[in-house]
């Protein structure tokens, strides 16, 4: 992913500036830092389908269901990835970098 970034800001300029570099740089940690959250959030939500059975008030059980989230949502985002828009999304910050280069 860091090299998708860096090469459609390196095909938009032939020296990008340290400044152009940093805020490249910067929209990629966001959106890795983004995805790791997302996966200690699909460890917690496989943690709690694992958990074994305890006995509960109604009212808590109603609050588990909630909050168990589908585990097909949760593994789409992780799987089936959309590279473009996922480096659109790190080069928010960077002026001037076109889709694709151009």
């Amino acid at each position: 992913m860091l090299a998708l970034v860096l090469s459609r800001l390196l095909a938009s300029r032939q020296n990008p500036s340290n400044e152009e570099l940093e805020r490249a740089l910067l929209g990629w940690q966001s959106f890795r830092q983004t995805r790791v959250d997302r996966v200690l959030e699909l460890n917690r939500q496989m943690d709690l389908r694992r958990m074994p059975k305890v006995p509960r008030g109604a009212a808590e059980d109603e609050e588990n269901k909630e909050e168990l989230l589908d585990m097909n949502v949760m593994f789409d985002w992780l799987f089936n990835i959309d590279f473009e828009k996922a480096v659109d999304e790190c080069m928010k910050g960077v002026n001037g970098v076109a889709r694709n280069g151009v």
